[in-house]
């Protein structure tokens, strides 16, 4: 599986015009995979998946015009405005893509960066990279770093242990510690944003445990719950492994891996919790180390957005706030003086607390 998968990443690196990597790529995927120990085989992955509970769900859903509306919008000046596009495109799923494909807005920059993004975020909540795939200039924009996954993916394979990423008693001792290996592929995984899904997504279905266990580690680092549904049947697999915790192992199934973290992946969809994710995700993606809580504490302490129902209701209860935020902000992924962010929350120099737009999609 994963030598299908690097030359599926090679072929994404020559459509790109990378001839050298691509060729690197080919030479990975007609080469032997390394032994390793032969795990169970991976369940089928084709049984029906239970009915997931209520969600946020797809934004924009039947309005075509105000998909091109913030398509356009996605080109302005105005941060608040922008970055709001971003969001809502990302969450309208496949369906804003021949828009955003017929903008050409990743022609160029500052276009291209916004798109990559709003792709990347896409990727982790409402879009596969067969999505994007139909879209030759949107792909190009991102063939590159979904192949970069597919390398670091099958570099964690083909480890014999679940090394999980702790810190090392020696880290824990010393910041100075060094990371290791599968820290630093784990690392380099998670800065791809949504570009990892693909490979992430290929490892469940390897025929060996730890790559299927990674799959699943990669995925909630990710919090990518547009892979939620190929994470159910994970809860099922009693193959065998090794884990690594900081200086010890111990003996474990793919299963408990998948059953500590499905739940918690099914929570993010939940409203209010669906309408907020999109918004720590894209600040990372953007930037933010941290997904920057305090945007969105601002928003429930001024707002009523955590009783939206509906995208049009959360973004009209928060877009005060939101503006506000970027005002403050500019480019940047949170405002430098954070005291006018905490004034504007009490009421100081900025709208009433509490107070939100006239109710309405815009």
């Amino acid at each position: 599986m994963i030598g299908s998968a690097a030359g599926r990443a090679a072929a994404a690196l020559a459509a790109a015009g990378c001839a050298a990597a691509a060729a690197l790529m080919f030479a990975l995927a007609i080469a032997p995979v390394p032994a390793r120990a032969q795990d169970a085989a991976a369940p089928d992955t084709s049984a029906e998946i239970a009915t997931p509970a209520p969600v946020a769900g797809l934004d924009l859903v039947g309005a075509p015009r105000r998909v091109r509306r913030f398509v356009r919008q996605l080109a302005s000046e105005d941060a608040a405005e922008w970055r709001e596009a971003q969001l809502r495109l990302a969450l309208a799923g496949p369906a804003m893509l021949g828009a955003l494909d017929a903008s050409h807005l990743a022609r160029e920059e500052p276009g291209r960066a916004r798109v990559r993004t709003l792709l990347s975020l896409g990727m982790l909540t409402t879009l596969s990279s067969a999505d994007v795939g139909r879209y030759p200039a949107l792909y190009a924009v991102i063939s590159v770093d979904v192949a970069r996954g597919f390398v670091i993916a099958e570099s964690l394979a083909a480890s014999p242990v679940f090394d999980v990423g702790q810190p090392t008693t020696a880290q824990l001792m010393s910041h100075d510690a060094a990371p290791t290996e599968v820290q630093r592929r784990i690392a380099s995984a998670n800065s791809l944003g949504g570009f990892a899904v693909p490979a992430a997504l290929d490892l469940l279905r390897d025929r060996h445990a730890v790559a299927r266990a990674y799959g699943v580690l990669l995925l909630a680092d990710l919090a990518a719950v547009v892979a939620n549904d190929s994470l159910a049947p994970l809860e099922s697999d009693l193959a065998p492994l090794v884990v690594g915790y900081s200086d010890t192992t111990r003996d474990a199934t793919v299963a408990s891996t998948a059953t500590r973290t499905l739940p918690r992946m099914r929570e993010l969809e939940q409203v209010p919790r669906g309408f907020e994710l999109p918004v720590t995700l894209a600040l990372k993606l953007n930037g933010s180390r941290d997904g920057s809580p305090d945007l969105l504490g601002g928003i429930r302490r001024t707002s009523s957005a955590a009783s939206a129902t509906t995208w049009d209701e959360w973004w009209t209860a928060a877009r005060p706030a939101w503006r506000m935020w970027w005002s403050l902000a500019g480019e940047e992924p949170a405002p430098h003086d954070r005291k006018a962010w905490l004034d504007y929350q009490q009421g100081a120099g900025g709208p009433a607390v509490g107070r939100s737009e006239p109710a309405g999609p815009r």
